[in-house]
C-alpha cells in the first residue's frame, strides 16, 4: 500500500508541469536557439526546478551534446523561457567527433538530431524528474555548397570540363566534410528539378574531398547538342546534410575549321598497381591521384617503355606537392629531355604506405 501511494503522488507531479518546445522550424544554427520553449505549471506552489538537454544524432544514436540549466523558479501558469532565462548553460560535449562549438552562443553541429528535455523539480534538496519532451530537430549550415563553373545556363568550351564549387559556410559545423557530385541529361520539356531526381546518372561520385570534379576521362565526351544538369551535396560523416543549387549548361559547338576550339586531353587517373590502357600526351601530362593518406609529397617516375629495358627518364623534380583528397595534376614535359615522340610511358607514383599507383601515356607533343 505504501509503495502504491507513493506512485500515485509522484505521477500527480508528473502532471502538474507540461513543456512545449518552440524550436524554429528552419534556421537553427546555434545552442542558443534550443531553449525556446513553454513551461505550464498547474501547481499552486512555485517550483524549483532545472532543465536538461540532451542532443542525440538520429542515423548513429550517438549521443552528442548535454546541457543543464541552473536552478530556475516557475509559478502556477504558462512561463515563456528564452536562453537569457536559463542562462548560463552548463554544456558537455559527449562525442568529440562532433565539431561542437565549445563556447556558450557557437554553433550547433550539422545533421539530423533528436534533442530531449527533462524538466526536474528540487525538492528537499532532492532532484525528481517531473515533466519531458524530444523534437527531431534538422541543423543546417549557414550557406550551402555554392556552384561555381560551369555557369548555371551557360556553354563550356570543354567537353570534358572542370567542375568547381565553394563549400557549404562555415566548414567547421561539418565531420569530415565530403561531397557528392550528380550529372544527368536534362531531357526536352523536363525542368532541371525532376531531373536530378529521376534521371540516370550520367556521373555520380561520392567521397569527394576538395571542392571541384574533372569530368571521368573514363566517360564518353559530352555531346554538344544535349543540356546537362549537376548538383552537389555536402556530407557530414557521410551522411547528405546540404544541397546546392541545380545549374545546367551545354557544350558550346564549334565550326570544323574554328582555330578557338581545341580537344582537352584528359586527366590520366592513376590506379594502384594497375595501368590499363594509355592516353595521349600533347606536352602537358595531366594526372588524377586521389591522396588518401594526406600525404604533403609523394615520390614520381617515369620510365620509357618503348625502348628495350624500360629506360627511366630522369626528371627535374622526383616528387610532388600534395593536398588531401582529389589532386589534379599538371607537369609539363615539353622542356624535359628523354621523351620522344610516339613513344609509350609509365608514370608512378609512390605514397608513405609504399603503394604505387600507376598511368600509362604516349607522348604526342603540338606542332
Amino acid at each position: 500500500m505504501i509503495v502504491l501511494v507513493g506512485a500515485l503522488l509522484f505521477c500527480s507531479v508528473n502532471g502538474q508541469v507540461v513543456v512545449n518546445l518552440q524550436l524554429p522550424a528552419v534556421g537553427l544554427t546555434v545552442k542558443s536557439q534550443l531553449w525556446n520553449m513553454t513551461l505550464s505549471s498547474s501547481s499552486t506552489d512555485v517550483l524549483t526546478v532545472k532543465i536538461n538537454m540532451t542532443m542525440t544524432d538520429v542515423a548513429t544514436g550517438q549521443q552528442v551534446l548535454s546541457g543543464t540549466t541552473d536552478n530556475i523558479s516557475l509559478p502556477q501558469g504558462n512561463k515563456v523561457l528564452q536562453y537569457a532565462d536559463v542562462a548560463p548553460v552548463h554544456y558537455v560535449v559527449l562525442n568529440s567527433s562532433y565539431p561542437v562549438d565549445a563556447s556558450p552562443e557557437g554553433f550547433l553541429p550539422v545533421g539530423n538530431f533528436n534533442v530531449c528535455f527533462e524538466l526536474q523539480r528540487l525538492n528537499h534538496e532532492v532532484l525528481e524528474s517531473i515533466a519531458d519532451e524530444c523534437v527531431t530537430i534538422e541543423v543546417e549550415p549557414l550557406s550551402p555548397p555554392l556552384l561555381n563553373t560551369p555557369a548555371d545556363q551557360s556553354e563550356s568550351n570543354e567537353i570534358r570540363p572542370l567542375f568547381t564549387w565553394l563549400p557549404p559556410a562555415p566548414v567547421s559545423l561539418f565531420n569530415n566534410l565530403s561531397y557528392t557530385f550528380k550529372l544527368v541529361e536534362l531531357i526536352p520539356g523536363q525542368n532541371s528539378g525532376d531531373a536530378i531526381q529521376q534521371n540516370f546518372p550520367l556521373v555520380l561520385q561520392s567521397n569527394i574531398f576538395n571542392p571541384n570534379l574533372i569530368y571521368p576521362s573514363s566517360l564518353p565526351d559530352l555531346d554538344t547538342s544535349k543540356t546537362y544538369v549537376w548538383q552537389v551535396i555536402a556530407n557530414s560523416n557521410n551522411i547528405g546534410v546540404s544541397a546546392s543549387e541545380i545549374w545546367t549548361f551545354r557544350v558550346k559547338t564549334f565550326g570544323a575549321d574554328s582555330i578557338t576550339y581545341k580537344k582537352q586531353p584528359p586527366y590520366i587517373k592513376l590506379k594502384v598497381e594497375s595501368a590499363e590502357g594509355y592516353f595521349i600526351c600533347d606536352g602537358t601530362l595531366k594526372l588524377e591521384y586521389l591522396n588518401e593518406l594526406n600525404d604533403s609529397t609523394v615520390t614520381i617516375k617515369m620510365y620509357d617503355e618503348s625502348k628495350k629495358g624500360r629506360k627511366e627518364i630522369p626528371l627535374d623534380d622526383d616528387f610532388l606537392l600534395l593536398t588531401f583528397g582529389q589532386n589534379l595534376i599538371n607537369i609539363d614535359l615539353s622542356n624535359t629531355n628523354g621523351f620522344i615522340s610516339g613513344h609509350q610511358y609509365m608514370v608512378e607514383i609512390t605514397n608513405s604506405k609504399n603503394e604505387v599507383w600507376k598511368g600509362r601515356f604516349e607522348y604526342k607533343p603540338l606542332d
